[in-house]
């Protein structure tokens, strides 16, 4: 049966997605898992989580962080790839594919600073044993 032209923009419920939806979500998913285990790795160098909701499934293990994490964003992107066929949602998928890829960014970025502090460290340390080795001479 053929759908009248009002029907179709208005838009409706997927039964059965798009290949490249289910390609978009499941590249959110990713996005999502990396986040984390960026955070994992931001706060065993002695950062925060910044969402009380996941800071409060952390105080119970990193199991519950990562487990909850997936749910939340798996179960979102459910509903979301179900009413992909509204404009609004297919908007809404897309920016938040632009909000996971500047977090990654920012985790990114973070990874580097430490690292940068890491070897200003080790440069220090480095010039403190060679003025230590000067002095034993």
């Amino acid at each position: 049966m053929l759908r009248r032209e009002a029907d179709r923009q208005r838009g409706g419920y997927v039964d059965v997605p798009r290949r490249l939806d289910v390609v978009l979500v499941l590249v959110i998913m990713a996005l999502s898992l990396a986040d984390a285990l960026l955070t994992l790795d931001h706060i065993e160098r002695g950062g925060i989580e910044w969402n009380p909701a996941m800071r409060l499934l952390l105080d119970h293990g990193t199991g519950w962080f990562v487990s909850g994490k997936m749910a939340v964003t798996g179960v979102g992107m459910v509903f979301l790839l179900a009413h992909m066929h509204f404009r609004r949602t297919r908007i809404l998928v897309v920016a938040v594919l632009g909000l996971y890829l500047a977090l990654t960014a920012y985790h990114v970025s973070l990874l580097d600073e430490g690292v940068r502090q890491s070897e200003d460290a080790a440069s220090a340390n480095a010039a403190l044993t060679r003025l230590d080795e000067d002095e034993h001479k």
